[in-house]
Protein backbone atom coordinates (compact mmCIF):
# COMPACT_ATOMS: atom_id res chain seq x y z
CA UNK A 1 0.00 0.00 0.00
CA UNK A 2 2.68 2.30 1.24
CA UNK A 3 4.51 1.98 -2.58
CA UNK A 4 0.85 2.49 -4.22
CA UNK A 5 0.25 5.89 -2.16
CA UNK A 6 4.27 6.82 -3.21
CA UNK A 7 3.78 6.33 -6.68
CA UNK A 8 0.23 7.58 -7.55
CA UNK A 9 -0.94 4.16 -8.92
CA UNK A 10 -3.85 2.50 -7.68
CA UNK A 11 -3.47 -0.63 -5.72
CA UNK A 12 -5.32 -2.94 -7.80
CA UNK A 13 -3.13 -1.86 -10.76
CA UNK A 14 0.26 -2.04 -8.67
CA UNK A 15 0.81 -5.74 -10.10
CA UNK A 16 0.03 -5.24 -13.70
CA UNK A 17 2.29 -1.77 -13.70
CA UNK A 18 5.01 -3.07 -11.86
CA UNK A 19 7.07 -6.25 -12.84
CA UNK A 20 8.50 -8.47 -9.78
CA UNK A 21 12.30 -7.35 -10.79
CA UNK A 22 11.14 -3.96 -10.36
CA UNK A 23 9.53 -4.60 -7.40
CA UNK A 24 12.61 -5.93 -6.03
CA UNK A 25 14.50 -3.22 -6.83
CA UNK A 26 12.35 -0.95 -5.06
CA UNK A 27 12.31 -2.96 -2.09
CA UNK A 28 16.13 -2.95 -1.90
CA UNK A 29 16.31 0.78 -2.43
CA UNK A 30 13.59 1.61 0.61
CA UNK A 31 15.95 -0.91 2.48
CA UNK A 32 19.14 1.44 2.20
CA UNK A 33 17.44 4.91 1.29
CA UNK A 34 14.11 4.96 3.46
CA UNK A 35 12.09 7.68 2.44
CA UNK A 36 8.18 8.83 3.66
CA UNK A 37 6.64 10.34 6.95
CA UNK A 38 8.81 7.94 9.22
CA UNK A 39 11.78 8.89 8.23
CA UNK A 40 10.87 12.70 8.09
CA UNK A 41 9.46 12.04 11.94
CA UNK A 42 13.19 10.97 12.54
CA UNK A 43 14.88 13.82 10.98
CA UNK A 44 12.96 16.55 12.47
CA UNK A 45 13.10 14.75 16.25
CA UNK A 46 16.76 14.71 15.63
CA UNK A 47 16.93 18.27 15.05
CA UNK A 48 14.35 18.71 18.24
CA UNK A 49 15.87 16.81 20.55
CA UNK A 50 19.63 18.22 19.77
CA UNK A 51 18.11 21.89 20.58
CA UNK A 52 16.41 20.95 23.60
CA UNK A 53 19.73 19.30 24.97
CA UNK A 54 21.10 22.12 23.97
CA UNK A 55 18.58 24.84 26.51
CA UNK A 56 18.49 22.27 28.56
CA UNK A 57 19.55 23.05 32.43
CA UNK A 58 22.65 21.19 34.03
CA UNK A 59 20.91 18.89 35.93
CA UNK A 60 18.28 18.11 33.52
CA UNK A 61 18.25 14.83 32.47
CA UNK A 62 18.86 14.48 28.79
CA UNK A 63 16.54 14.24 25.92
CA UNK A 64 15.76 11.20 24.14
CA UNK A 65 15.01 10.83 19.98
CA UNK A 66 11.87 9.48 21.10
CA UNK A 67 10.95 12.27 22.99
CA UNK A 68 10.14 14.02 19.77
CA UNK A 69 8.62 11.13 18.15
CA UNK A 70 4.55 11.58 18.91
CA UNK A 71 3.64 8.44 16.79
CA UNK A 72 6.17 6.04 17.55
CA UNK A 73 4.97 2.58 19.32
CA UNK A 74 7.32 1.84 21.95
CA UNK A 75 8.50 -1.52 22.25
CA UNK A 76 7.54 -3.92 24.44
CA UNK A 77 10.93 -5.31 26.57
CA UNK A 78 10.64 -9.14 27.40
CA UNK A 79 12.20 -9.45 30.67
CA UNK A 80 12.36 -12.91 29.78
CA UNK A 81 15.10 -13.03 27.26
CA UNK A 82 18.95 -13.51 28.40
CA UNK A 83 21.93 -11.19 27.00
CA UNK A 84 22.88 -14.35 24.58
CA UNK A 85 19.68 -14.75 22.80
CA UNK A 86 19.29 -11.21 23.10
CA UNK A 87 22.34 -10.76 20.61
CA UNK A 88 20.76 -12.92 18.23
CA UNK A 89 17.78 -11.39 18.12
CA UNK A 90 19.46 -8.09 16.93
CA UNK A 91 21.62 -10.18 14.89
CA UNK A 92 18.77 -11.42 12.44
CA UNK A 93 17.13 -8.10 12.89
CA UNK A 94 20.19 -6.12 11.75
CA UNK A 95 20.91 -8.88 8.85
CA UNK A 96 20.65 -7.35 5.20
CA UNK A 97 19.14 -9.86 2.64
Amino acid sequence: MFLSVTLGIPYSELGQRISASELTLYQVYYRNYPWGEERADIRNAMSMAQTANMHRGKSQAAYKLDDFMPFREKPEVDETVEPAGLRDMFKAMTRKG
